[in-house]
């Protein structure tokens, strides 16, 4: 890597500096002759390439400047070894054509993507942890089509407008070929390796044809925040349609006020007995995101009404709009950042929520969404210490002893809870060998012990990457996460020991 010149250089924010860092570095992987040898990760059997000379986070992180050429040259080299792995094991899966293998859905594309359900046909989830639909059968509609290369979207969707539908298979078996109807929606579960930490479903941005399909995922899961951190255009592309209820033309103005409307905007799904209203919106300037208060009602079946049950069900659900992070690129504020993530758990708090998951999603749902569970998960990780074996918190995950609260294992919640068990048990052999190597050395240690003991970042970008393709997507995104741990590791309280 070349050297900057010695010119004397007027200040940058850290978003514009990582933003011209990446257009600088990005393009470039590492030379191929000085790849390491090949080893095999254990738990997801595939072969990948030998990681990067150990380097503690404490080091990386230290004074951390973009403009230090030996920091930014151990970084690219590590950003570099985790896209030579990703595209290793994607071309040794299509190498091989094993439909059992857990990344076959993502790594055979070609023949696996459907155009009226990926936004983007290169970014599907895994099969092992993608999130299933259970829902009534409902009559099937086809749409046209088209043949061009470009995802089927649509600008917006009107308040009033009524979705398409399809139906519903059992989950238990095949289904991603069928060509009638399907369990399927692109979205991946996503699990920390402790205990403590949230459990985050990563999504697409919903496209016209899959919105009644992620408002299903919503009440199904029972999901009370979610977070969107794209706009539906960046630079006159379209990134995510409208799939919420809006006042006026225009979805993502700016709203003046949170006050609710006589009649509030809704949007109606029919077939699927669902109806989303929205209940109010306001700009919350220290956040940099729009916070819509939406609620989500359905109706009882008639089977359900006539044995005395209520007609209808209602959630209420935060949406956290952010403004400020573009595509492939990195938030224009760090601290306010900081402050989004702190949101996301107040809101799961206010919503009594803890045990749902949260739903995030950017365009593709793999790189401002990965960095943001990334950055989540390692200052967890910060802020609590550790205590708990990975081995043991995967055990955790999948036992099915009830909540302190008997009442969470009746009606919409209890059938969340008990697909979540299901999702996690099907995880659990892929991800607890992998956590388990990951992340066993840090067990116990406190927060500056853990900064000291490895780079636990990226450690948890490969682990998040075993859950869904390309989390933490971009050099920048990459970059701009040792730049917030940078910050977030001054605030740490130092510890006289060790553990």
């Amino acid at each position: 890597m070349g050297h900057r010149p010695a010119v004397p250089r007027p200040p940058k924010s850290t978003a514009q500096e990582l933003a011209q860092l990446d257009t600088t570095l990005g393009s470039s992987q590492p030379s191929q002759s000085s790849r390491p040898t090949i080893t095999t990760t254990p738990g997801l059997h595939f072969k990948a390439l030998a990681i990067p000379t150990a380097t503690r986070l404490s080091a990386l992180i230290h004074s951390f400047d973009v403009w230090d050429a030996q920091t930014m040259a151990t970084l690219r080299e590590r950003f570099g070894y985790l896209s030579d792995e990703m595209q290793q094991v994607l071309i040794d899966v299509r190498r091989r054509d094993d439909r059992r293998h857990p990344f076959y859905h993502a790594a055979c594309f070609q023949v696996t993507a459907r155009w009226d359900l990926d936004r983007y046909t290169n970014i599907l989830p895994f099969d092992y942890n993608r999130v299933r639909l259970v829902r009534p059968r409902v009559p099937v509609h086809r749409l046209h089509l088209p043949l061009s290369g470009q995802p089927l979207s649509s600008p917006a969707l009107s308040s009033t407008a009524s979705a398409d539908h399809r139906g519903e298979v059992d989950t238990e078996g095949p289904d991603l070929d069928d060509d009638d109807e399907s369990d399927y929606i692109n979205a991946s579960w996503v699990v920390p390796p402790w205990q403590g930490g949230q459990v985050y479903i990563a999504t697409q941005g919903p496209i016209s044809s899959t919105i009644a399909d992620f408002w299903w995922m919503v009440w199904q899961q029972q999901v009370a925040v979610i977070v969107m951190l794209t706009k539906a255009v960046e630079k006159g592309a379209l990134k995510c349609d409208v799939y919420w209820p809006s006042v006026g033309s225009s979805p993502e103005a700016l709203p003046v006020g949170s006050a609710p409307a006589a009649h509030p905007p809704r949007l109606q799904f029919a077939e699927l007995g669902l109806q989303v209203s929205l209940v109010g919106e306001t700009y919350d300037e220290s956040l940099g995101a729009i916070v819509r208060q939406l609620q989500l009602c359905r109706r009882a079946s008639t089977t359900a009404a006539a044995a005395g049950a209520d007609r209808a069900q209602t959630l209420q659900i935060t949406q956290l709009h952010y403004q400020s992070w573009p595509d492939h690129d990195v938030p224009k504020d760090p601290a306010q950042f900081q402050r989004l993530r702190s949101a996301v758990h107040r809101y799961q708090q206010h919503h009594n929520a803890q045990q749902s998951p949260v739903v995030v999603h950017c365009s593709a749902g793999c790189g401002r969404t990965g960095t943001l569970i990334a950055l989540d998960y390692v200052q967890t990780i910060l802020e609590s210490s550790p205590q708990q074996d990975p081995a043991a918190h995967f055990a955790l995950l999948t036992s099915d002893t009830p909540p302190s609260s008997q009442s969470f294992y009746t009606g919409p919640r209890g059938m969340a809870h008990r697909l979540t068990i299901r999702a996690m048990r099907q995880s659990h052999p892929i991800l607890a060998p992998v956590a388990a190597e990951l992340f066993a050395p840090y067990r116990g240690l406190s927060p500056q012990a853990v900064l000291a003991a490895g780079d636990i970042f990226f450690d948890m970008v490969r682990f998040l990457r075993c859950q869904r393709i390309y989390m933490v997507q971009s050099l920048a995104q990459y970059c701009f996460g040792y730049a917030i741990l940078a910050t977030a590791a001054t605030r740490l309280p130092r510890a006289p020991g060790n553990r």
